[in-house]
């Protein structure tokens, strides 16, 4: 499948940057998540995202599933909510679901910046469908800072299902943008 967006990775062991590609997920890349090694602790392990696939594919007119993958390997998956969510009294682009291989979660293996690089496809497609890149999500508790430090604000309410709710702005959605392209991670 043709690449939507071309990225470029590191890889944490040598420092490498390595081409990656960020495409619409396929049943290829379902296959490849089922080898995905979960800790015990991995609050994500029990998302099923061949059901995810599925009710993407069965509303593809709001939702988007994506899959980004380097060297033949499935290291990210994400879903989108087209129709968004209300945030601060604007429509923001819902991020449902974000979820890194595992290999990627460990400080010294994996490629770095997978989290990062979905979500600047994320904001591209919040500006393509007229939301000027802002985003809202529910983040799992061990993700809280990660967002934190990528501009995201916390919205100080829980989620229905009890994870903290984070929004990302107009503004620093451009400056998230910004960032990833002066660090060489997006290609323009």
């Amino acid at each position: 499948m043709p690449p939507l967006v071309s990225v470029r990775l590191m890889e944490r062991t040598s420092g490498k940057m390595i081409s990656a590609q960020v495409h619409f997920a396929t049943e290829h890349d379902l296959f490849a998540w089922t080898q995905w090694e979960y800790a015990e602790q991995d609050k994500d392990r029990h998302w099923d995202w061949w059901g995810i696939f599925q009710e993407a594919k069965d509303a593809a007119s709001q939702l988007e599933c994506y899959a980004l993958t380097a060297e033949k390997t499935l290291h990210g998956l994400m879903l989108l909510r087209r129709s968004g969510q209300e945030a601060g009294g604007q429509r923001a682009m819902a991020v449902d679901y974000l979820a890194t291989n595992p290999v990627n979660r460990k400080a010294g293996s994996g490629l770095k910046h997978v989290g990062t690089t979905l979500l600047a496809v994320a904001i591209r497609r919040s500006v393509a469908c007229r939301l000027e890149g802002r985003l809202w999500l529910e983040s799992l508790p061990k993700a809280e800072e990660f967002y934190a430090a990528l501009g995201f604000a916390a919205q100080g309410k829980k989620s229905p299902d009890g994870y903290a709710v984070f929004t990302l702005s107009a503004s620093a959605a451009m400056e998230f943008l910004e960032e990833t392209r002066k660090r060489g991670i997006i290609e323009p």
